[in-house]
């Protein structure tokens, strides 16, 4: 599992630290680099991460008991950012299966399409934002979907159907965000897969024979039509209680495309095509089966999976794509391309918690969660359709991501889709770290300070921890390092660790952060989940002065984005850069 990798990489990583004790607020330390085509530590880590693919792939090849068959999966991968138009790395491995297919590519590259299962669930909570935004979220399902509406209208009216928790799920109380979420606790699927269609091999193992009113109609591979999809899904048993834990659903991303067609009046293929695919150019993606000539295509028995119609059921796995198309998909959520900002940080939040505390559910998100010493938050979303299996991660403190495909015989690609982002998830999130300092430190490191008059000066570098650290501060002769220690209850100056973290709000020509202010002092004697030694985000804006924060501070930079001053806002001062990378020292006061 990926998350595993995550919790090695946060103990290296803390290891590498002082013992001093940082908790900076939640997101990122230092802006998302903008320029990682031309960062050193990234081209390095890029190597490092070819590397370790080739060795991987080498290693399988040998192995007896391999994750993956390099003889026959091809595998696709590429590391995006969206303030850069060009892949920041991209690799490719094609199989000799592929090489010699008879139908589809015999190379693999960029354009190479994939069937990307459950990936799908994301295109589909994105195409809905896209058309709705979120506000239908909280509404119920059965406001827009007749049959869930006459289920409704039954529990209502029943008392003993509302009785019946064990059997009889609350399509009353179902909300359209519970469908997204996972949260609904319906049934993974009706009918497609079910076991009972293997009557003999069931027998075998036990199971009593079932009569035929117990099978679905839609048998094992076939996709049941709408209504009887919904009749069976409503006879269905819930599996836990609305929003009590994440139970993972396909039929709820089915649910979800019926209630927006019901909303817009058009169909789910339709708004697809022409809401997400055409403006976003996604030249190699589709709602259906595309040409064979783009497509990579396995061989005899897997090939028929190319072909296989999920009808009502694509919404919840059955889009086609390429790794440029789902890395454009990528960076233009990262962006807010299609949708407000505002709905984009909504949208890229937890909603649940799993028995695993790095493990997280949003809508559709499957988060991981390092705590690498601050909490990094990966948004990813997995999805495997028999010969194929895909992911595609995010990470919003970086505006960077990475998509992977693989194709070949199961359990063949899913092996490479999970194992090859656990060999370079380390090296990625250590590089972008690292580049986000390198750049934060060329445009905001220095001494700022009038020239006239009181010493009225700070000085901030970055070094082993998160932020730009201030190691100097006066304001007309006055030590403000030792005022802060005072007004925080930290005792004297050597007692306060003040660290400018960005807060993502910015105005043309502005940029803010926030001085997170901490102590050895905020250690609490009680270890233990009630202690106080991460409360920063508690302390933000808690000291104000004329109703101006002490830990409020403004950049104004110039049209690169680098600083020319800084404004501790509560001293009502702007202070001219004088020391930093690239920038002249005898600039006059007034230039800022």
């Amino acid at each position: 599992m990926i998350h595993l990798t995550l919790i090695i990489l946060y103990l290296v990583l803390i290891g590498n630290v002082t013992g001093e004790h940082y908790c900076p607020l939640l997101g990122p330390v230092f802006p998302a680099p903008k320029h990682l085509s031309k960062s050193g530590v990234f081209k390095r880590a890029k190597h490092k991460i070819s590397s370790a693919i080739d060795e991987a792939i080498s290693e399988a090849k040998t192995s007896k008991t391999p994750i993956f068959y390099p003889e026959n999966t091809s595998i696709s991968l590429e590391v995006f950012s969206s303030h850069d138009k060009h892949p920041l790395f991209y690799y490719s491995y094609t199989s000799p299966a592929t090489r010699n297919a008879k139908r589809g590519v015999q190379k693999v590259d960029r354009d190479t399409i994939f069937r990307i299962g459950s990936c799908s669930k994301l295109w589909t909570v994105f195409l809905f934002l896209i058309k709705m935004g979120d506000e239908p979220f909280n509404e119920p399902v059965a406001k827009y979907i007749p049959e869930i509406k006459i289920a409704a209208e039954n529990i209502k009216s029943n008392a003993t159907a509302r009785s019946e928790g064990v059997n009889v799920v609350r399509w009353d109380e179902v909300t359209v965000g519970e469908l997204a979420s996972q949260l609904a606790g319906i049934t993974r699927d009706y009918g497609f897969m079910d076991l009972g269609y293997q009557p003999a091999n069931m027998t075998e193992l036990g199971f009593p024979p079932l009569p035929e009113s117990d099978l679905p109609p839609c048998g094992p591979m076939a996709i049941c039509d709408k209504q009887v999809f919904m009749d069976g899904l409503i006879k269905s048993h819930p599996i836990v209680p609305i929003t009590s834990t994440p139970i993972y659903s396909n039929a709820a991303f089915q649910l979800l495309a019926y209630a927006l067609e019901g909303m817009t009046g058009q169909s789910f293929r339709e708004m697809f095509e022409n809401d997400l695919i055409k403006p976003l150019s996604l030249t190699h993606s589709s709602y259906g089966e595309p040409d064979d000539k783009h497509g990579i295509i396995p061989d005899s028995p897997h090939d028929m999976w190319w072909s296989f119609d999920m009808k009502g059921e694509a919404p919840a796995g059955g889009t086609y794509a390429s790794t440029k198309d789902m890395s454009t998909l990528g960076s233009a959520i990262l962006s807010s391309k299609m949708i407000p900002s505002s709905l984009t940080r909504r949208w890229m939040k937890p909603l649940a918690h799993t028995s695993e505390m790095h493990n997280l559910v949003g809508a559709p998100w499957e988060i991981y969660s390092i705590p690498e010493p601050r909490t990094i938050d990966l948004y990813t979303k997995s999805g495997d359709i028999s010969a194929y299996s895909a992911m595609i991660a995010l990470s919003p403190d970086h505006d960077v991501g990475f998509t992977i495909m693989s194709s070949g015989p199961s359990p063949s690609p899913s092996g490479a889709t999970r194992s090859i982002p656990n060999l370079i998830v380390q090296d990625l999130i250590s590089a972008l770290e690292d580049a986000a300092k390198e750049e934060a430190d060329h445009r905001f490191s220095g001494t700022y300070a009038l020239k006239h008059g009181k010493n009225s000066s700070i000085t901030l570098v970055t070094d082993e921890g998160p932020g730009l650290k201030v190691t100097s501060w006066m304001n007309n002769n006055e030590d403000m390092l030792e005022a802060a220690a005072l007004l925080m209850q930290f005792g004297d100056r050597s007692q306060i660790n003040i660290r400018l973290q960005p807060t993502g709000l910015e105005s043309p020509g502005r940029i803010s952060f926030r001085a997170i202010m901490t102590s050895p002092t905020m250690e609490s004697s009680v270890k233990g989940p009630f202690s106080l030694a991460r409360m920063t985000w508690v302390m933000a804006d808690s000291q104000k002065y004329g109703n101006v924060a002490l830990d409020e501070f403004l950049f104004d930079v110039d049209d690169d984005g680098n600083a020319v001053s800084l404004s501790p806002r509560a001293l009502r001062v702007s202070l001219p850069r004088k020391h930093g990378h690239g920038h002249d020292d005898d600039k006059d006061d007034n230039d800022h």
